[in-house]
């Protein structure tokens, strides 16, 4: 017998792979959508078979009683909207990007999205929406902030990307941080794992989480495992680190969250580098052991982090 009593929840937002990486090597092949990346929290929400309203953050499925803190206000914009998505939606999900002021992570916009809410990707009856028109009505029927389209058409030169990421963000004051390359046609597959849509993301080299410069040429030398776990070490990485915490609800502000924090961080590099450290033949768990050796000395950037924000609060 069914049981009436789980509810339907949103699947996630399918993985973002590197421009690059062999899982989306058909990227490329034929009509891509190109769009901008806000630096925001992704907050995604709709109304599911059961006229039920869903919603989650990237990490997890969400109640009205298990919103973080940081999420406030999207909850709020659920509330408003939660009358309007049962009247005129079924079975249709809404993934955005959230910003609670406008320096919700490391860059400071001049403004907010509409309503707090950038509305990236939609997904009705199991089908993402392909149509740029479309997605922009809805944005604007839910009264929310329309995803920044950038290009729609064929791309021929890898470095036609490049020149996007000078135009300003449609959030102003700040340059585009980042964008992503969506292709409705053309599936990803993830080992046995079938995913609907192709995309692919381009970061500007400044925010780039590591530099990648030469970095094959050095790694075939000695000591290659060293100075390869010495390339993943940066400020942007760690901030990712406790961001992803902070959306979990599971940031204290003190030195209870280094032991986290450093678990999160190694998650993360096996998890985005898996390629890269197949690429030079590193055993992934000498690579494990090696990384939580070397970790220790995030512990020194953590102390001083968790000191500049009690002297914030």
């Amino acid at each position: 017998m069914e049981n009436n009593n789980i509810k339907k929840t949103i699947n996630p937002f399918p993985k973002i792979f590197h421009i690059g990486e062999n899982y989306i090597e058909n990227l490329f092949k034929g009509e891509v959508e190109i769009t901008e990346k806000i630096d925001g929290s992704q907050w995604d929400f709709g109304i599911n078979e059961d006229k039920e309203i869903v919603f989650r953050s990237k990490g997890e499925d969400l109640t009205f009683k298990t919103v973080p803190k940081m999420f406030e206000k999207a909850k709020e914009q659920v509330d408003r909207l939660a009358p309007i998505l049962k009247k005129n939606f079924r079975d249709t999900y809404f993934y955005c990007e959230f910003l609670s002021n406008p320096r919700h992570n490391i860059l400071e916009y001049g403004r907010i999205p509409k309503n707090n809410l950038y509305l990236f990707g939609v997904m009705e009856q199991g089908k993402f929406v392909g149509d740029v028109k479309k997605l922009h009505e809805l944005a604007d029927f839910l009264e929310i902030e329309r995803v920044n389209v950038l290009f729609v058409g064929e791309i021929k030169d890898i470095k036609e990307l490049g020149k996007l990421l000078e135009n300003n963000s449609i959030l102003e004051k700040e340059k585009i941080e980042r964008i992503v390359v969506k292709n409705y046609q053309e599936p990803a597959l993830l080992g046995s794992i079938i995913i609907p849509i192709s995309m692919g993301k381009y970061v500007r080299e400044e925010f780039k989480e590591r530099h990648k410069t030469e970095w094959k040429k050095r790694f075939t030398s000695k000591g290659k495992l060293e100075l390869f776990i010495e390339s993943f070490k940066s400020e942007a990485r760690w901030q990712k680190a406790v961001q992803h915490l902070k959306e979990l609800n599971k940031l204290e502000n003190s030195p209870r969250d280094i032991e986290n924090l450093m678990e999160e961080i190694d998650n993360d590099i096996l998890e985005e580098e898996k390629e890269n450290i197949k690429a030079i033949r590193v055993d992934e768990k000498v690579f494990a052991i090696e990384l939580q050796i070397r970790q220790f000395n995030v512990f020194i950037f953590l102390h001083n982090y968790f000191s500049v924000i009690r002297l914030q609060l």
